[in-house]
């Protein structure tokens, strides 16, 4: 139920921030929102303290499919590396972490997305891990 909540207000999101920010040259429309998407959830897997599922991976390889131009093969490639890091991230491996978010860092700005507030960029949370409360 949550991770639905959060596709649709991810969705939401991204359809507001569109008229602000620009897709990057070289990319594909449709692969960007599928990349800001995915994105985002494998972010919020790792925020979450949890791992990524084989659908996400799945879809990772999927977008990796779509990928035409080098810009998009490097954002796929960065995601992947994410996605493969949250064991050793959510371990504490030393490192782990330093690397998650330089790969975070350089996925971002491939896809033009930011978690600082700019308008002319997509907007993506700023990295924190969160608990959630099991009810």
């Amino acid at each position: 139920m949550k991770k639905s909540l959060t596709a649709v207000f991810s969705g939401l999101a991204l359809l507001a921030l569109t008229a602000c920010a620009e897709v990057p040259s070289g990319v594909d429309e449709q692969f960007h929102t599928d990349a800001y998407t995915l994105f985002i959830e494998v972010d919020e897997d790792t925020m979450e303290m949890e791992l990524s599922d084989q659908q996400d991976h799945s879809n990772i390889s999927l977008l990796g499919a779509k990928a035409d131009s080098k810009i998009e093969q490097e954002f796929v490639r960065n995601l992947k590396v994410m996605a493969d890091l949250q064991d050793e991230v959510l371990a504490g491996k030393g490192g782990a972490l330093n690397i998650y978010l330089e790969t975070r860092n350089v996925a971002m700005n491939t896809m033009n997305l930011d978690d600082a507030g700019q308008t002319d960029t997509f907007s993506v949370p700023k990295f924190e891990f969160i608990e959630e409360d099991d009810y």
